[in-house]
């Protein structure tokens, strides 16, 4: 038999915590088993006419199955509910960028610096500034006398950091590969191409990230087997940084204080190997 919607579907009901909507379906056991034309969990709310305030927020997150009254061993009534109250779960699925999970990291660091840009666009030398400091000083600050002139101390900048982890599932050991690509950089632009793999629904406010090439280091790459026929891999990417702050122009792997250093960083072509992980795009 066909899969139909019943025509007393469309329970709503709405409390101080969320909404729910209910949908019900006829359809066979062997209909059901294979999931082609229902809802899937975490699959969106569709086919509502009008609607109403926040549907389109709404994923499935209950699925129950059960013979109904009048009908046959074989036929069954499948109530799929839409919540915007429950989280949506996922038993993580190997091979399908569905389970994948991405995690951004926007953080500073300090780092020890030698010279800066005011913004002006005038370069200051650090020690210049301490031994030109210390002379205008000396008659006014007599224990001046006692330091180096040419020992300034330290000076140290907080400088944004970017992290970005990625989890994704395989059934696959990519020992080999991980081991490899661990401390190198991305041969290829990289976050686009995730984010676009991953989630297409995604709004980007702004410019995307753009040509990102050689401005990621895998950092590390745990791995773990989570049950038979499935291991995790959570890939920790760093970013290079920002060269200048006021224009977001940023840095690359490979340049180290505008000096190219060539093939101080091997690149790696990381999609490559996410798109091999990513076989099963019909899972869910």
């Amino acid at each position: 038999m066909a899969i139909t919607t019943k025509w007393t579907s469309g329970n709503f009901h709405l409390t101080a915590q969320g909404a729910t909507y209910t949908k019900i379906f006829n359809c066979t056991w062997a209909e059901f088993q294979s999931g082609a034309g229902l809802p899937k969990i975490g699959g969106k709310l569709t086919g509502i006419i009008g609607g109403f305030n926040g549907w389109e927020d709404m994923r499935c997150t209950d699925i129950q199955a059960q013979p109904f009254a009048g009908g046959t061993d074989t036929k069954i009534e499948v109530y799929c509910t839409f919540s915007t109250i429950a989280k949506v779960v996922r038993q993580a699925k190997a091979d399908t960028s569905l389970s994948w999970e991405i995690e951004f990291d926007f953080s500073s660091s300090q780092e020890p610096i030698r010279y800066w840009e005011d913004g002006d666009g005038v370069t200051h030398i650090w020690q210049k500034e301490w031994m030109k400091y210390i002379a205008e000083n000396l008659q006014e600050f007599g224990y001046l006398h006692q330091l180096d002139p040419d020992d300034p101390p330290e000076l140290q900048k907080y400088s944004p950091a970017f992290v970005f982890r990625l989890k994704a599932f395989s059934k696959k050991l990519f020992f080999k590969d991980v081991i490899s690509s661990v401390g190198t950089i991305n041969a290829m632009q990289l976050l686009d191409p995730l984010l676009a793999l991953t989630d297409s629904e995604t709004v980007l406010y702004g410019q995307p990230m753009g040509d990102d090439t050689e401005m990621w280091l895998l950092d590390s790459c745990p791995m773990r087997r989570i049950r038979p026929n499935c291991w995790e891999y959570n890939f920790n990417f760093i970013h290079a940084g920002i060269k200048k702050y006021t224009d977001s122009i940023f840095k690359t792997w490979n340049v180290v204080n505008e000096i190219e250093t060539k093939d101080l960083y091997n690149t790696y072509d990381f999609m490559d190997l996410l798109r091999e992980m990513n076989t099963d795009n019909n899972a869910d």
